[in-house]
């Protein structure tokens, strides 16, 4: 099997030749493991799936100031907490409800909004998995848009003007997913923070009235072209995972075990929904050893790999796992990744 092949058996729930595995890297971890060799870093960790998503217009570029702080291309503020992966948001740009009439969104069919895409699918050529990723879905651009507690208020207080925000995103979203799923993809992966630690930011109700029949609107497109799709939400989510799998999600990421049970999932909705993570990334990657490394993706073969529904994923946004750690990620799914599970 290539990659592209091993990927789909998993989300078919089917058990491929192996398991398959992604990593992703902050720019300075690639860099400590290769030299910045992009060649080599795909040789030293492979990996079967390519995410790509829409860009800012070509020629565009941000404004920036003195303080390090600049302007995306909806209008935040932001400022670097993490170089390269992670900003805080200082300012947003709908600062009351009636700023809506007049906040001016991007332009879904601005020239240059898919080259990359097209870039990946040409240099792709079917050889690992290629996702299609929307990032900042429904939740979080109406947050960034509009600020977390503002928003989280007039979900209560200002109802209509929640569902009018949340409508003109969805506008916007449709006309890139209407482009994206125009290439040559093999899944459509959503992303979109609902959860905290111990649970939903919302409450289920609210997210049932705000989010859901507007994912389900989304999703629309990518069902329409026979696409899987996958979402991404940190934290707690498990109180929402049924409504998900009943609107059509079939891959969730990240699964951190931390926060949402691998083994309860595999139980509850083994035979319909991949999980695409189940690696530590909070205490396992980051501060075990590379032992550890291995004892867990044996784990996660041993108690949820069994027929396939399993792709190992890890990330390291804040370059704070040790290279050698996503290197044993690595060997590991490659010596232990063959549904030998039974005999572990």
């Amino acid at each position: 099997m290539n990659s592209r092949e091993r990927v789909l058996a998993a989300i078919h729930i089917e058990e491929p030749d192996r398991v398959p595995f992604s990593v992703g890297l902050h720019p300075d971890l690639a860099k400590e493991i290769t030299g910045g060799d992009d060649k080599l870093l795909a040789q030293k960790i492979g990996g079967d799936i390519l995410t790509v998503g829409e860009t800012e217009p070509a020629g565009w570029k941000p404004k920036r100031f003195k303080d390090g702080t600049w302007v995306d291309e909806w209008g935040i503020l932001r400022n670097p907490r993490v170089p390269g992966t992670i900003d805080w948001f200082e300012s947003h740009p709908i600062l009351k409800p009636e700023d809506l009439e007049s906040y001016e969104f991007p332009d879904p069919y601005a020239p240059g909004r898919f080259d990359a895409l097209d870039r990946a699918v040409k240099e792709n050529r079917g050889r690992l998995c290629l996702f299609f990723g929307l990032g900042w879905t429904l939740f979080e651009r109406s947050w960034l848009l509009y600020g977390f507690e503002n928003l989280l208020r007039d979900m209560h207080s200002n109802p209509r003007f929640v569902e009018r925000l949340m409508d003109r995103i969805v506008e916007y979203d449709l006309e890139i997913l209407k482009q994206g799923l125009e290439r040559d993809v093999d899944v459509c992966h959503f992303g979109d923070d609902f959860g905290s630690r111990k649970g939903p930011l919302m409450s289920p109700l609210l997210w049932r009235r705000y989010i859901k029949p507007r994912l389900e609107k989304l999703f629309e497109i990518p069902k329409r072209k026979g696409l899987p799709i996958g979402i991404h939400s940190d934290g707690n989510i498990t109180a929402l995972i049924p409504d998900l799998v009943e609107i059509g999600v079939r891959i969730i990421n990240p699964v951190s075990p931390i926060e949402v049970d691998p083994v309860w999932l595999k139980d509850m909705f083994g035979d319909r929904v991949c999980m695409y993570g189940t690696m530590d990334i909070h205490r396992t990657m980051p501060f075990g050893t590379p032992s550890d490394v291995e004892r867990e993706v044996l784990e996660r073969m041993r108690t949820v790999g069994c027929g396939g529904g399993l792709i190992i994923y890890s990330r390291s946004e804040l370059a704070d796992t040790p290279a050698e750690n996503i290197l044993a990620l690595v060997e590991a799914v490659k010596r232990h990744g063959k549904y030998a599970c039974r005999a572990l």
